[in-house]
């Protein structure tokens, strides 16, 4: 395996996700300094772009660069955007990302949305009543196909 692949793994011990998180590193910079912060972040394929909650922005005093109208859960919003690069277990380093501000979550501070997760493959296994859920960045370049095509 090329050094250039980045693999994450996570098991569910009490044999069912129902959620897929984990924590990670974001680092803003601002004319006067970098700040580092650690989030908890959701996976969220349903999330078209990564965002990160109000209360964690104003946490990491970050300025917004500009505001872009979305369709949310809530309907259409202009949204704040921001810079910021966020770092996955094993340091896997997701440069100037532009992330959009979100509701704020009790439990997460970040939704990793499908701009991060199109980068790679995602798969969720089970085996002996146990869930792992795994993540490769770049592809492997071909699909992950269990019912072979239709073919029997």
């Amino acid at each position: 395996m090329s050094n250039d692949v980045y693999t994450l793994s996570l098991y569910d011990k009490n044999g069912v996700f129902n959620h897929i998180a984990f924590d990670v590193h974001v680092r803003a910079y601002n004319a006067k300094m970098v700040i580092t912060q650690n989030a908890r972040a959701l996976l969220d394929t349903g999330a078209t772009y990564t965002g990160i909650t109000s209360r964690f922005a104003k946490s990491m005093s970050l300025e917004s660069l500009k505001t872009k109208n979305l369709n949310t859960a809530n309907g259409m919003k202009d949204c704040p955007i921001y810079s910021l690069d966020i770092i996955f277990p094993k340091d896997k380093i997701f440069e100037n990302l532009e992330v959009v501000e979100i509701t704020d979550d009790q439990q997460y501070d970040i939704v990793i949305g499908m701009d991060i997760i199109k980068m790679g493959d995602i798969a969720i296994t089970h085996v002996d009543g146990k869930m792992m859920f795994s993540l490769r960045i770049p592809p492997a370049g071909k699909y992950i196909n269990f019912d072979n095509g239709g073919k029997k």
